[in-house]
Order: structure tokens, then sequence, then C-alpha cells
């Protein structure tokens, strides 16, 4: 009865963590994608340093967009600690956040002849799976690395190691998305895709080569075996993309991230305010160090704001460096902060 319930545990932080991984490609692509507003020099430097979405003033509309479906949606999510109140949080996004992004959908993509949304959606969707969820070979999933959202092991139990607790239930959601994508007998043609969630028994032997190497860079047994484990995974990409998505690439005759744009039109006369009401709202939190600044710390956070996240330069006296005034004036406010 123990390790039924640990396993429950194990599987909904996982789907937890699918949904985390999803929450960080949405904002990622937003903050990038002008037809949802500039993006001032403050967001465009803090998404090319990884500067966390919760240490950014509220400096323009996006940033107001970014904050509004973190903070009153996305982490609410992350939050949630029981499969009730995970499917009741998840319920409250469907119907005010994920209803009204497709409906701009709706009105802004037009389907060239031959081609329905629907069936955009589908070849879009099988795309996203294998770029954003099953490329895994860093260890986990690529876009949950991007750093405009905060790594937090507060969500997964308070676990140091939650990559390795995540991992069952994420490949088992990765595993049921490819099964609701492609449809039973198509699922089927695919090597293996039935055992995603046991990757790292299918794929070991080829995978152990790696760990050997992984264990030379002195990391803990622990890490290891977790890495092995999401590395295993990623063997699914090669497998996916070859079966399943360079079929379709061929079939509709481009290249995805390429040449998919022959596939649509963008219809001009859609406002993404108009859909996203409310999404905008400057009801939003803005970090403390903004207005109080009562420690070291939140002093650093602001300077780090207001240049920029520039990093400092080395000043020398060997001629090999034009003088610049301005990085010498960062180094004197910081050493002020320092020394106080």
């Amino acid at each position: 009865m123990e390790t039924d319930r640990k396993k429950a545990s194990e599987i909904i932080l996982g789907y937890k963590f699918f949904f985390d991984t999803a929450f960080r490609e949405l904002l990622e692509d937003l903050a990038h994608v002008e037809e949802f507003g500039e993006a001032d020099i403050v967001l465009q430097r803090a998404t090319f340093k990884g500067i966390s979405i919760e240490d950014l003033p509220n400096s323009c509309e996006k940033i107001l967009l970014l904050k509004n479906l973190w903070y009153k949606y996305f982490e609410k999510v992350l939050t949630a600690r029981s499969w009730r109140d995970l499917e009741k949080r998840l319920d409250v996004l469907r119907t005010r956040v994920l209803s009204k992004f497709l409906k701009l959908f709706q009105c802004w993509i037009v389907p060239e002849k031959n081609h329905s949304l629907e069936e955009l959606y589908k070849v879009w969707s099988i795309n996203g799976a294998l770029v954003w969820f099953t490329d895994t070979g860093k260890g986990g999933p690529k876009p949950y690395y991007y750093g405009l959202l905060p790594i937090r092991k507060e969500y997964y139990g308070n676990n140091s190691y939650f990559m390795d607790t995540v991992f069952r239930g994420y490949a088992y959601t990765l595993q049921f998305l490819w099964y609701s994508l492609l449809g039973k007998d198509s699922f089927k043609k695919v090597p293996h895709l039935d055992k995603m969630h046991i990757a790292e028994e299918i794929f070991y032997d080829d995978c152990r080569e790696l760990l050997a190497l992984w264990n030379l860079g002195g990391s803990s047994e622990e890490g290891s075996k977790t890495y092995l484990k999401w590395k295993c995974l990623d063997r699914f990409f090669g497998i996916l993309q070859e079966h399943v998505v360079e079929k379709i690439e061929e079939q509709y005759g481009v290249s995805f991230g390429i040449s998919d744009y022959k596939l649509f039109q963008l219809n001009p006369n859609c406002s993404q305010k108009e859909f996203l009401a409310g999404l905008y709202s400057d009801k939003v939190p803005e970090p403390s160090y903004i207005k109080a600044k009562s420690s070291p710390e939140e002093w650093q956070k602001w300077l780090d704001l207001k240049f920029l996240w520039y990093p400092f330069e080395v000043l020398d006296t060997f001629g090999t460096r034009v003088f610049n005034g301005a990085i010498a004036f960062v180094y004197i406010l910081t050493g002020m902060l320092e020394y106080r």
C-alpha cells in the first residue's frame, strides 16, 4: 500500500512537471513573438541572460502578459497538492486562458487551401511534442532550463533530487500524449513507443557508456542514475523524428520551423488584446527591490536591473583595453555596495 502511494505521488509530480515544461516554452515563445506586444530592452536583456520573471519590473505590456499568466494561472497549477486540486486548477486554466488563445488562433491563422485548421494544429502539436518534450538529452526537457521561470523544488515535494522523482510521471504523460496525437494504429508502429515509461530499461545498454563518461565528471551516483534515465528517454527523439515527423514533413513538403509557414497565412485583422482581454492587467506583483532595498542582495538586483545585467569587464593597466567610464562606474557602485 505504501509503495502504491509513493508511485501515485510520483505520477502526479511528473504530471505537474510536464505542465511546468509546457509553461516555460509558452512564456519563452510569447516573449519573442512581436504580435503579442513589443518587448522593451528590459525584457530583451532578461530573456537573453536568463533572469526570472519574478525579478522583472512591470516595464512593458508584454511583461504584464507574462506575469498575469504566471502568477494567476501557471504557478497555481504547480502548487496543487492533490489530483482533485490539480484538475480544478487546470479547468480554470482551460476556460480562462487556453480557450482565449484558441479563439485567437482560429481568427489569426488562415490555412492554405487543401488544409484545415484542425489538421495544422495536429501536425504542429506533433512537432512540438518532439522538440519541446522528447528532447531530453541534457538531463531533462530542454524548455525546463529556460530562465524566465524559477526552478523550485517546493513544487515537487521539497526533494533535492526531484528530477529523478518526476521522471516516471513525466514519461507516462509524454507517452500518453504521443498515443493521443498518433492514434492507436500509428502509435503501435513506432518502435518501443509503448515502453517509453521504462526507457532506461529498453536502452540501458546503449546509454551506460554515457553514464561512464558522466561519472568521470565527478557526479554523484544519484545524479548519474537520474541523468541516465533522461538520456535514455531522449533516444525516442531520433525514433520519432524518423518514423513520424520526417514522414509528415515529406507529406506536406515543408520543414518544421523553416518552411512550414507555407501552410498558412496570418489574418492581419485579429487583435491579440481583444481576444486576451484581462491578461494584460497591471495588477501583478513587482519585485520588492524596486521600492525597498533593505539588503545588499536587493541593492545588487537593483543595480543589475539598472545596468541591464551586462557583465563586468576587467580594467587592466597594460593598455590592452580602452578605458570605459561606464564600466568603471559600475565597478565603483558595486564596490560601495560590498563595502557597506
